[in-house]
């Protein structure tokens, strides 16, 4: 039986779209690939695996993606905006590319640039939590910190799990002078996640700040143990110690400060005033003894 003139287009279209859509897997499988490299910090062989992916199937949003990811990662901006942006043509609604450029903004200190991507994205879905903890820690580089607060609280609320939510929360509390709020917060991203010293970092600071200075001693040495090597902690769990009085304690950790740094002229001048209060202390107690 012999095909219609109606029939063959029909046929011919089938098989256009049949090829099409092969090509489009083909395409997502070296997306896969290519983002395996990445995590695997092959940022080269990630990005060749992209440009395969576009080659065989041009219309792949995820893949301009990716590729601007990858090459942000490499340190090429220019050509990332540029992938970003052309996903967003071909998919106006693919909300990772507006993310990713708001976070790239940000990271390069455009942040109103990154608050005009960040709300495109939110109108996208305004229940992201990530996003919302995104555009409220870029309010909060700009010291808008009602803004801030506002996306942040929404965050949390929607994934009270995230110990980087709290964190950027409390900080944001801080910088507003509500020290008990940003307390809550800073305690609740230590529990969550106990190893990471910027957690630690903050809370002690706030702390201090607040003059509870016992609980500023016990969160400097969780930063201290999780941390890099830092001079700087040292010295300030030693003054936490001083003004508890603990001057033996305090001395030890200035020395252990010098160790790291000795041209560390803080440390220096704290070292000289603490042994100048023991001095003085011990001629004091002598003059209550025979």
């Amino acid at each position: 039986m012999k095909q219609t003139s109606a029939s063959k287009p029909k046929d011919e279209k089938d098989q256009v779209r049949k090829i099409l859509e092969n090509r489009k897997e083909q395409s997502n499988d070296h997306v896969n690939i290519g983002c395996k490299y990445i995590n695997e910090k092959n940022l080269d062989e990630g990005i060749n695996s992209f440009l395969h992916a576009i080659e065989l199937y041009p219309l792949n949003a995820m893949a301009y993606t990716n590729l601007g990811h990858a090459y942000h990662e490499k340190g090429l901006d220019k050509e990332a905006i540029q992938n970003y942006k052309t996903a967003i043509i071909l998919q106006p609604d693919w909300i990772d590319a507006y993310e990713l450029l708001g976070t790239l903004y940000a990271n390069r200190g455009d942040l109103s640039k990154a608050i005009n991507y960040y709300e495109k994205a939110q109108k996208i879905n305004r229940e992201d939590p990530i996003l919302l903890h995104n555009i409220g820690n870029t309010f909060l580089k700009q010291g808008l910190l009602d803004e801030a607060i506002i996306n942040l609280e929404k965050a949390v609320e929607i994934n009270s799990g995230v110990a980087y939510f709290h964190d950027t929360l409390g900080l944001a509390y801080s910088q507003k002078s509500l020290s008990d709020k940003a307390i809550e917060h800073f305690k609740e991203a230590t529990r969550l996640e106990p190893n990471q010293w910027e957690y630690h970092f903050h809370l002690a600071m706030e702390y201090n700040a607040k003059a509870s200075y016992s609980q500023a001693i016990e969160e400097w040495k969780q930063t201290i143990t999780y941390g890099p090597s830092s001079a700087a902690f040292h010295n300030n769990l030693a003054v936490s110690y001083t003004r508890e009085w603990q001057l033996n304690e305090a001395k030890d950790e200035l020395e252990k400060a010098l160790q790291i740094d000795p041209a560390l002229e803080i440390a220096q001048t704290n070292l000289k005033n603490i042994q100048e209060a023991n001095c003085w202390f011990q001629k004091e107690n002598k003059k209550h003894f025979l």
